[in-house]
């Protein structure tokens, strides 16, 4: 009920709430009857995400920007859905179009939800970021989880540590040195 702020395509701001907007999209056009079932059929169970479980918020609608929980392993799948181009999952061209960034993203750092940079407080912007391939791309959670995909290294890098200073967890440093252990 509220009027927009800008014209479509004009101006961009993260928010999660965008994401959870697409939960509800998704739930009406999968289906009152299928919806509850809908993300272990069409995602985890292919992939072999056991563990993956999806919070609803209190109407039922699964929160897409935050509660999906599942083990390191299982993250990593996802990750590696992603790195192999979304074969027999993903819409063709969706894993490649989520890791372009969006035009009106400013600096490139955005993608279809997924970071391309990673933020200031995580080591963006630094001598190691400088040093992770212009390729990757990062799911990043509110306390420093972190889901880091890196095609041309065919590599996919999970950390569910916690972090209450975000600070405190120096990704691209993280990243950079396992960058520098693995052979190229």
């Amino acid at each position: 009920s509220r009027p927009l702020e800008a014209p479509p395509g004009k101006r961009w701001r993260y928010s999660s709430g965008t994401t959870n907007i697409l939960s509800l999209i998704a739930r009406r056009a999968v289906g009152e009857e299928d919806y509850p079932s809908w993300p272990r059929r069409a995602l985890f169970d292919p992939l072999g995400m056991a563990s993956a479980v999806f919070e609803p918020d209190a109407a039922g609608t699964f929160v897409g920007s935050s509660f999906l929980f599942a083990t390191a392993r299982d993250w990593a799948r996802f990750g590696r859905l992603y790195a192999n181009g979304g074969r027999g999952v993903l819409p063709e061209g969706w894993a490649s179009f989520g890791a372009s960034p969006t035009p009106q993203a400013p600096n490139g750092e955005y993608g279809a939800h997924w970071w391309l940079k990673l933020s200031k407080e995580l080591g963006g912007g630094t001598p190691a970021a400088a040093k992770i391939p212009s390729d990757a791309f990062h799911a990043l959670g509110h306390e420093g989880q972190c889901l880091t995909v890196i095609p041309s290294r065919r590599l996919v890098v999970v950390r569910l540590g916690l972090s209450i200073d975000i600070t405190a967890w120096n990704h691209a440093a993280f990243l950079g040195q396992l960058l520098e252990a693995l052979p190229a």
